[in-house]
């Protein structure tokens, strides 16, 4: 069974500017900007900016991983950064260095973890559900699942909406 995308797709952009980590360049305790619907699938594209591997954890929710593109990183923080690193929002297709490389065996299947390497743009698509009994909207998170980078706001909300 595969997941069909939708015309939705998420950018959340993985870097770590001068104060903190951060995703999309805001901190964890700011409103969630990511607010998918009860049922629809969606394409969320980790942007790595950072020369660490990020293992990117979704709260309640499965994703397959679609795959990995190679990206010029530097041309692209260039292109859209700020004193903050760069917002998320920023399609990252143009500044692609190669073909997109398909998930390893083991990512095949459903996940709720991924890994987002440096230099690549990771591309996941996940179902937006929630469990029975548990009206919307409801809040959850994700994020990078080294306990140093999600204790310092490598951490973000997200809102499940009706």
């Amino acid at each position: 069974m595969e997941f069909v995308q939708e015309e939705i797709t998420v950018l959340v952009l993985l870097a770590r500017p001068v104060y903190n980590w951060n995703l999309n360049a805001v901190r964890f305790d700011e409103e969630a900007i990511e607010t998918p619907k009860v049922g629809t699938v969606e394409d969320w594209v980790y942007v790595n900016l950072t020369g660490d591997t990020h293992p990117m954890h979704m709260h309640l929710v499965t994703f397959q991983v679609i795959g990995r593109t190679p990206f010029d990183a530097e041309a692209y923080e260039a292109a859209y950064g700020g004193p903050n690193s760069v917002r998320g929002g920023f399609d990252p297709t143009r500044f692609a260095t190669g073909r997109m490389v398909p998930p390893a065996p083991e990512e095949r299947g459903f996940n709720d973890t991924v890994k987002a390497d440096p230099g690549y743009f990771t591309t996941v698509r996940a179902k937006f559900e929630l469990p029975t009994g548990v009206p919307a909207p409801h809040n959850y998170v994700y994020h990078c699942h080294i306990v140093e980078h999600e204790d310092n706001d490598m951490m973000r909300p997200f809102t499940v909406k009706a």
